[in-house]
């Protein structure tokens, strides 16, 4: 739901990419005016398990209370310390449901619900609460979402925080998704390439 993305210096995408910016960026961006709200979202490359699989996942600890996270859940609640959520294809695959347990960054969470279309050919996605990933990973985040005043376009917000949060990258959604859009061309590309030479 964001007009603006903010991420470390040189960092333009999540796929492929790692970005780490300090715990008080978003106290930082909510102080700019034409701020909304702004909420800050860490995320990772990892593997949950269960007893019986393993599956590749992206990792997001956020605010359950907040605008991030899955658009619905198709069943359970969103998690509270020690819950996961997790995507429906991902649950099927490690055989869990809700009330099961999933092993995160090395730590067992209880599943507390399950949501849908996070899964993409590898990947899968689950969701932590900020608090539990910041004990088992530490207090950076790697994005803060930005939403603008009615009466702020999302390009002069865009401008602003730019000055004032230097040395990071400050994009509008719209610029955030080409940037998405385009390495997951390449990725494609380069996957075709693969299976026309096998």
């Amino acid at each position: 739901p964001a007009d603006v993305i903010v991420s470390q210096q040189g960092v333009r995408t999540m796929h492929m990419s790692v970005s780490a910016l300090p715990p008080d960026t978003v106290d930082a961006v909510r102080g700019i005016d034409g701020v909304a709200w702004a909420e800050g979202l860490q995320y990772a490359s990892s593997t949950v398990t269960s007893t019986t699989g393993r599956q590749l996942s992206y990792v997001f600890g956020y605010d359950p209370a907040g605008r991030l996270g899955p658009e619905r859940l198709t069943t359970g609640r969103p998690p509270g310390d020690g819950d996961a959520l997790v995507d429906e294809v991902a649950a099927d695959r490690l055989r869990v449901s809700v009330g099961g347990r999933v092993q995160v960054f090395g730590s067992w969470f209880t599943v507390s619900g399950l949501f849908d279309d996070g899964t993409s050919m590898i990947n899968t996605t689950t969701f932590i609460t900020a608090g539990d990933y910041a004990r088992l990973r530490g207090p950076s985040i790697a994005y803060v979402f930005i939403g603008a005043e009615p009466d702020v376009s999302p390009d002069a917000l865009t401008a602003r925080i730019a000055a004032d949060v230097p040395s990071t990258t400050v994009q509008t959604r719209s610029g955030f998704v080409r940037e998405e859009a385009a390495i997951i061309g390449d990725m494609a590309a380069d996957l075709m390439q693969i299976m026309s030479i096998v």
